[in-house]
């Protein structure tokens, strides 16, 4: 009964120009805006591998465990998952543990094709059938820079280490200038772009500390019709490649309300489990075909053999 609950919900170097200084102004032409962004896409260009796990808590408004009970009998107050996740460039692997005791969907892509397993049957194919998200769950580097993305873009890591990303959000600013959040100095700046999925016009402001190399610490998204989402960055971890310095989110707590309703959650890794730009064997991203009893075509719908 949990899994399907879960289901219903979950499934659905140091800058060297002067940033300092910035006063409010019309921001898409500002060069320090652009050199803010370009540092960002930099260094996440560093990352070549990526290793974690993270869990997901979800605390549900009474609103929504009302509907969920209505459709299923019963519901949780909180709504939990966990990822492990390893990347290499674009390949990847992604277990994502809906519930205790049940075997997590596996989503994996090893370069050629696209791979699912769940409830004992193995997609595989060439086209990418899981839509925008395409690690299962929410991931903490691409919760991050939410902002960044277009609505139809695929959340992944390539994406985000692609200059085009970057250049893109830097023809939408609005506006920057200096700002204090949370102890920290930076520069805060008004995005303005389409809700994420959808093409509804929307405003992200976003404030990058300057102590973190301007990693963004925090981000509202604003609807027209007062529909709001935050996440603020609570913790960080610190990795020198090359000398250029990669920050990876390791705390991320978040928030979205509407005029009735509101939601928050926690996105947490485990500390002891990330490794950044260490030995990943290819093998990973290729899921075992013994381990599923039917396997099926993707692209095609086709039975295929094990």
């Amino acid at each position: 009964m949990y899994a399907k609950i879960t289901r219903l919900v979950i499934i659905c170097g140091t800058l060297c120009v002067g940033i300092s200084g910035l006063s409010q102004s019309q921001a898409s032409e500002d060069p320090k805006v652009k050199a803010i962004l370009a540092q960002l896409q930099a260094s996440l260009s560093k990352v070549q591998t990526l290793q974690f796990s993270s869990r997901l808590d979800i605390q549900l408004s009474p609103e929504r465990q009302a509907k969920i009970r209505a459709r299923v009998g019963s519901s949780p107050s909180v709504l939990s998952n966990k990822l492990v996740y390893l990347s290499k460039g674009a390949r990847y692997r992604a277990e994502v543990s809906l519930s205790e005791g049940q075997p997590p969907v596996i989503l994996a892509y090893d370069g050629t094709c696209y791979q699912m397993l769940r409830d004992s049957v193995l997609s595989i194919g060439k086209t990418n059938t899981q839509g925008p998200n395409l690690y299962g769950t929410t991931h903490p580097i691409i919760r991050a820079f939410s902002f960044a993305f277009c609505a139809d873009d695929m959340r992944s890591i390539p994406k985000l280490q692609a200059a085009e990303t970057w250049s893109r959000l830097a023809d939408t600013a609005l506006t920057s200038e200096d700002a204090e959040m949370f102890g920290h100095s930076g520069v805060k700046v008004t995005f303005s772009r389409t809700a994420p999925c959808s093409n509804a016009p929307v405003t992200y402001e976003v404030f990058f500390a300057s102590d973190l190399n301007y990693f963004p610490l925090f981000w509202s998204l604003v609807y027209a019709d007062g529909h709001r989402s935050e996440s603020r960055v609570l913790s960080t971890k610190s990795f020198d490649q090359d000398g250029t310095t990669v920050i990876i989110p390791t705390r991320i707590a978040a928030s979205e309300s509407t005029n009735s309703i509101s939601e928050s959650s926690i996105l947490e890794i485990d500390i002891a489990t990330l490794k950044v730009n260490e030995p990943v064997d290819d093998s990973v991203f290729i899921i075992d075909r013994s381990t599923a009893e039917h396997i099926v075509d993707s692209d095609t719908g086709l039975a295929l053999e094990p």
